[in-house]
């Protein structure tokens, strides 16, 4: 094919798969429009750049000084790290809550009558099955409360900000309530 020729748009309709994975585009009346080269990095270019993209920190992330934020990027940053703390404390309060209902090991079972042993499974069963429910009631009542704030800066470029923000607040409280009323470390 000649530079300058006319080529027909690519699509996936038009489209040839040949031997050893190869592709050529052709156009409507039968002939190659563009060689295999062409085709294969004119589709995988966008994939590699979406990659690439989504892949990559973002740089910014690395250097911002959340002591004194200097723009509302930087702020809405901070937010996001302040919560990505919040969250990954509230795991670990919430499973440190959890641990004590688990079951047993042989080797942590005291020695109780058969019928008390079934009464304390019986307890750590329902006690952990409410822990389980009231944790996602709290995550369904964080994403309702901070979607009303969400909805209050809509369109605004302080929502994302305020989003995590409200989420990281929730979040701590909710991580001081586990270790306060079920004695997480």
């Amino acid at each position: 094919m000649q530079l300058g020729s006319c080529r027909p748009p690519l699509n996936w309709r038009s489209l040839r798969f040949g031997r050893a994975h190869s592709v050529e585009a052709i156009d409507p009346n039968g002939a190659q429009a563009q060689d295999g080269w062409t085709v294969k990095y004119t589709l995988i270019f966008p994939f590699l750049v979406m990659f690439l993209a989504t892949a990559a920190p973002p740089l910014h992330a690395q250097a911002v000084d959340c002591s004194s934020p200097k723009s509302s990027a930087e702020e809405t940053e901070c937010a996001r790290q302040e919560l990505a703390l919040a969250e990954a404390d509230l795991k670990q309060a919430f499973a440190d809550a959890l641990h004590p209902y688990s079951a047993r090991t042989e080797k942590e079972v005291p020695t109780l009558p058969r019928s008390d042993v079934r009464e304390e499974g019986k307890y750590k069963a329902k006690t952990r099955r409410a822990l389980i429910a009231s944790q996602e009631a709290f995550i369904r009542y964080r994403a309702a409360a901070c979607d009303s704030v969400a909805k209050m800066y809509e369109g605004g470029s302080i929502t994302e900000f305020a989003v995590n923000s409200c989420q990281a607040a929730l979040t701590r409280d909710r991580s001081k309530f586990l270790r306060d009323y079920f004695e997480a470390k």
